[in-house]
């Protein structure tokens, strides 16, 4: 059953626009780090603090929701204290 959940999860990744770099890459360290850390909660906590510095990197910062800097605020936090 499990395995039927995470390819359910994994078709979505086909919607990522990957030639934008500051959605895919966010979305790949998201796939990626679920599996190498055996941790759903590290891959996604890292995913949210990713996909908020790349919108500031890239000059996108006021398109960054005011949920998603919540949430980039609270992953840091966690990340910093794990």
């Amino acid at each position: 059953m499990l395995v039927l959940v995470g390819l359910a999860m994994f078709q979505t990744s086909r919607d990522v626009p990957f030639d934008v770099i500051e959605d895919a890459l966010p979305a790949f360290v998201t796939i990626v780090l679920i599996p190498l850390t055996l941790s759903i909660t590290q891959g996604t906590l890292w995913g949210f603090l990713v996909h908020v510095l790349l919108y500031i990197l890239v000059g996108r910062w006021r398109d960054v929701s005011t949920v998603l800097w919540g949430l980039a605020i609270i992953s840091a936090a966690l990340l910093a204290l794990h």
